[in-house]
């Protein structure tokens, strides 16, 4: 409830009344008649509000018949009831059409006040033209999650693609998101945008003016800014075109990897940080681009059971790894053997067998060699030693191939160990006693064992030459492949016998 001041009712009254009309209808009806004889004292209206009633009585026009009225002062008190009013029902007023200009929130306090970058915390820089410290001062400064910078804060994207969805605000193109300002057009007279909120512009003609702000002046643009100069925004920032200070986005001058096949280089100023991939078959190290020494992924054997694998930059090899037990190592993987190493594989044809490789990871072929009374040849499984007929090997030794003749030997006639008796000699593979004709002519070397006698040595040999039996140490030149001399190329040494042949000599 309200109550109205006596003394502004009274004078309304005197100004619109004639003698003795009533002020009030009702029961409490008060006359022009009562109110000459009260002391009325507008105890409740404060002496301010009683000036512009008493202003009103005097451009009011004199009623018709004059009309004594008590001075104020001098008046009695009177007790007038109060009028009530009743108190208006908010609920009632239908507020959804009123136009309520929008409230800049963009710009609130969300850091202490600075004078310098050393004095905000967490990484935080000072803005002199905000005058206070802030998370950002661009959009690129940013998490993720909070993508946008708004007055030196990071917020969350107000996604949009038209200014229509952005009401009291502007859709940035750039950030998608609904901010207070996009560019300078969308301020105030005398304020500019920065990071997406409206700020007053300071004109200046030299710093003098900007000093006392902690700014600069930027003489062309004629404002205080944050700077003109990186020297101006002190360290771990720079100065941007837009006059306002950045914290650096790299180290200045630096390289880095960003990845195994990419770097990034810093500018001078740490303004700029540019990413180039490397080029094929190379990979980054220590921000540089470097060949590799492998392929990533692939591996290598260092022996039968060794392997190592390439490393993802394909800068080197990992340490080492042996295989299992039954595996070995090819081609850059361990795989289950599938022979012995070494062990014979069977034969491929008469004179080829296949052996086991080395790695036991299956079998390679072997052309078998061929050596003295001894033809290539290959028998069951594997290369063999097989001697011609008549020829025998009882050294134990393959790499002489057949030395023996068990034809004629006199320790091994027939074969290996069997030795004649003294007196004995050994004809055609057998012992016997008893003169032997030395035939005067031969056919081949066979018909010339009759020559030899129990005295001679086991390399003597009695070969037939040009139809002669000649005595000869060594192999007859008939079994040699290019039918030469065993000793390389000697002569015979035989006698010619009595009876115009040959005799032992």
């Amino acid at each position: 409830m309200r109550r109205i001041g006596v003394l502004g009712v009274v004078l309304c009254c005197l100004a619109c009344s004639s003698n003795g009309s009533t002020l009030l209808d009702g029961p409490d009806a008060l006359t022009t008649d009562d109110l000459a004889a009260s002391d009325v004292i507008a105890a409740d209206s404060p002496a301010p509000d009683a000036a512009a009633p008493e202003a009103a009585v005097d451009d009011a026009p004199a009623p018709d018949s004059a009309v004594d009225v008590t001075p104020l002062d001098d008046a009695p008190s009177v007790d007038v009831p109060s009028i009530d009013v009743p108190s208006v029902d908010d609920a009632s007023i239908d507020v959804s059409s009123i136009d309520v200009p929008s409230i800049d929130v963009s710009t609130a306090d969300v850091g202490p006040t600075c004078r310098s970058s050393s004095d905000c915390a967490g990484g935080a820089i000072c803005s002199s033209l905000l005058r206070r410290c802030v998370e950002c001062s661009s959009d690129p400064e940013c998490p993720s999650e909070r993508p946008v910078c708004a007055g030196g804060l990071c917020v969350v994207r107000n996604v949009c693609t038209s200014s229509r969805m952005c009401p009291g605000e502007v859709c940035d193109p750039t950030a998608q998101s609904c901010v207070r300002c996009s560019v300078d057009l969308d301020c105030d007279a005398g304020e500019r945008c920065v990071t997406h909120s409206c700020v007053a512009d300071t004109p200046c003609r030299s710093s003098v003016q900007c000093s006392q702000l902690g700014m600069v002046c930027d003489v062309t643009a004629g404002r205080c800014v944050d700077c003109v100069a990186d020297l101006d925004c002190g360290a771990g920032a720079f100065c941007a075109p837009s006059g306002l200070c950045r914290r650096l986005v790299c180290v200045p001058s630096s390289a880095v990897c960003v990845d195994t096949m990419t770097t990034r280089t810093c500018d001078a100023r740490g303004s700029l940080a540019t990413t180039t991939p490397c080029a094929a078959g190379q990979s980054c190290l220590d921000g540089r681009c470097v060949m590799r020494v492998c392929t990533p992924g692939s591996a290598e054997c260092v022996d039968g059971t060794l392997r190592r694998a390439c490393r993802a930059d394909g800068l080197g090899y990992e340490a080492p790894v042996s295989c299992l037990e039954g595996q070995s190592c090819s081609a850059g993987a361990c795989l289950a053997r599938v022979c012995t190493p070494g062990a014979p594989g069977g034969c491929v044809d008469a004179t080829t067998a296949q052996v086991c490789n080395a790695d036991g990871l299956g079998y390679g072929s072997v052309v078998c060699s061929a050596s003295a009374n001894a033809p290539a040849r290959c028998v069951a499984d594997g290369c063999a030693l097989v001697c011609t007929t008549g020829y025998a090997s009882c050294d134990g030794a393959d790499t002489n191939g057949c030395e023996v003749d068990t034809r004629t030997s006199n320790s091994h006639c027939g074969g290996c160990g069997l030795a004649c008796a003294p007196g004995q000699r050994c004809v055609g593979g057998v012992c016997g006693s008893g003169p032997i004709a030395c035939p005067s002519s031969c056919g081949t070397d066979l018909d010339c064992n009759p020559c030899r006698t129990s005295s001679d040595p086991d390399s003597v040999r009695y070969c037939c030459l040009s139809g002669l039996c000649i005595s000869m140490t060594g192999i007859c030149p008939s079994t040699l492949p290019d039918g030469g001399f065993s000793d390389g190329g000697t002569s015979p040494d035989a006698e010619t016998s009595s009876d115009g042949g040959t005799s032992p000599g």
